[in-house]
C-alpha cells in the first residue's frame, strides 16, 4: 500500500520497541497511524511528534518492522 499523504511511499508495519505499540509508518514522509486508526489523508501523525508524545527519540531504530501493509 503506498502512502495517501505522500503517494510515493511505503507504508510498513512496526511496533515501538520501548512502549511495544504497533504502528504503521510511510517510509518516505514518516507519518505514523495507530493500529487502530483507519490509513488514509485525513489521518495519521508526523513520527517525530508521535515519538515526542510517546516519550522516545523519532529514530526508525526505535521501531521493529514487521513488513509492508
Amino acid at each position: 500500500m503506498y502512502c495517501p499523504y505522500c503517494n510515493q511511499g511505503k507504508i510498513y508495519k512496526a511496533v515501538v520497541k520501548n512502549t511495544k505499540a504497533n504502528i504503521f509508518i510511510c517510509d518516505e514522509c514518516d507519518t505514523v497511524w495507530t493500529s487502530n486508526e483507519k490509513i488514509s489523508d485525513t489521518t495519521g501523525i508526523i513520527f517525530s511528534l508521535y515519538a515526542n508524545v510517546c516519550n522516545f527519540e523519532p529514530l526508525w531504530s526505535e521501531l521493529e518492522l514487521q513488513g509492508e501493509f
